[in-house]
């Protein structure tokens, strides 16, 4: 697979994992997790600050990557939203069991299928 279409599918794997344009959205994503990770109220109290700010860290780098026409700088921030993706799962490795977590391996794979 050539480096720029694993960029690109990396980039779409984690806007589509972290994308939340409003609020509202960002519950009802914390709604689906909650059903399908079976999470506790307290491990949603956790997981919901982690995932906004992720989706902030996350809005950042894109508005970088739309105004840079340099390749080594959406290079670099495709880099950055890794970052935040492996930083995602860090915390949330935290938080949730082992069962959890392999749900939530799960999920990314079928995001990554889609996109």
């Amino acid at each position: 697979m050539s480096k720029k279409l694993t960029m690109t599918m990396l980039v779409l794997l984690i806007v589509s994992i972290t994308s939340f344009s409003s609020p509202r959205e960002l519950d009802n994503r914390v709604m689906d997790y909650t059903t399908r990770l079976e999470l506790t109220e307290e491990q949603v109290d956790e997981i919901k600050p982690i995932l906004e700010e992720a989706s902030k860290e996350r809005k950042g780098i894109l508005e970088q990557i739309k105004r840079s026409s340099r390749k080594s700088e959406q290079r670099r921030l495709a880099k950055d939203l890794k970052r935040v993706e492996k930083g995602i799962d860090t915390q949330l490795a935290e938080v949730l069991t082992e069962e959890q977590s392999a749900e939530w391996n799960r999920i990314k794979e079928e995001v990554k299928e889609k996109a």
